[in-house]
């Protein structure tokens, strides 16, 4: 007990004094381990898939094949950013047709927090069948089994899909998902299941969606990331795209002390 205590202790001190960590760290796990990147401050994660070990932190389970999740060297800084490759035809995993990595989840229903994530559409052609790039999934079962927040792709636009009540998506369009350049997306969510929530977006630095006095969560939940392409599972719909590819790069997660800059992707 003794030897755990001081374990405990020790570590997220010694994060919090780095100013120079490793790109890639520890997941978020507790409020206490935080730490610094320059100038970027109060960040819980810290993702740029750089070097041989580009998946440190994350979970790689939520795919079928070796083509699914690769690093590549197109990036949006540094040298390399997490590559998504779906096609069609690939085997339903869990239910879906997905390329997907994770993150561990949160330790509470209750926080405040801050993310940002860049994407490069590459392959994706306008297709009236929806997919997520990125979606928060909770931890406890719902009835409808939906996320209560995520980020969509739908016949060439970007959209922001939360529920306010279980079963009950809303959705907001955030303009259009172009392909052939990176889209820097930053999300600040205070996540709870009382109507006391809020969600603000901004993409490429413009504020996008901003409302306050809503529910945002329903379980303690947990980052997905990658493509998540369910029309084309059985029963998911019609699509009329083929094949899928997607670039991720410069992920953060800061906490409640966070502030856009710490977070924003870029070097």
């Amino acid at each position: 007990m003794r030897l755990f205590f001081i374990i405990v202790v020790f570590i997220p001190f010694m994060a919090a004094g780095c100013r120079h960590p490793a790109k890639d760290t520890l997941p978020p796990g507790a409020d206490t381990v935080i730490f610094s990147e320059g100038n970027r401050q109060h960040l819980l994660f810290s993702s740029g898939f750089e070097d041989s070990n580009y998946l440190s932190g994350w979970q790689n389970q939520q795919h079928c094949c070796d083509y699914s999740v690769t690093a590549a060297p197109r990036s949006r800084a540094g040298n390399q950013a997490v590559r998504f490759e779906l096609k069609r035809n690939d085997p339903s995993v869990s239910g879906s047709v997905r390329s997907e990595i994770n993150l561990e989840a949160e330790l509470s229903t209750y926080a405040e927090r801050w993310y940002g994530i860049s994407f490069y559409l590459e392959d994706y052609e306008a297709d009236n069948g929806s997919e997520s790039i990125i979606q928060w999934h909770h931890t406890a079962h719902i009835s409808s089994g939906s996320p209560p927040l995520a980020l969509w792709v739908n016949n060439g636009k970007l959209l922001l899909v939360h529920q306010e009540r279980e079963g009950a998506n809303t959705y907001e369009e955030l303009g259009a998902a172009t392909t052939g350049r990176w889209i820097d997306v930053v999300f600040h969510v205070k996540w709870t299941d009382q109507a006391d929530g809020f969600i603000q977006v901004w993409k490429n630095g413009s504020l996008a969606f901003n409302k306050y006095g809503i529910r945002t969560n329903f379980s303690p939940n947990y980052v997905k990331l990658g493509i998540n392409k369910w029309s084309w599972a059985p029963g998911g719909g019609q699509s009329t795209s083929t094949h899928r590819v997607l670039y991720a790069d410069e992920f953060r997660v800061g906490n409640e002390k966070a502030r856009y800059e710490d977070v924003q992707p870029g070097p």
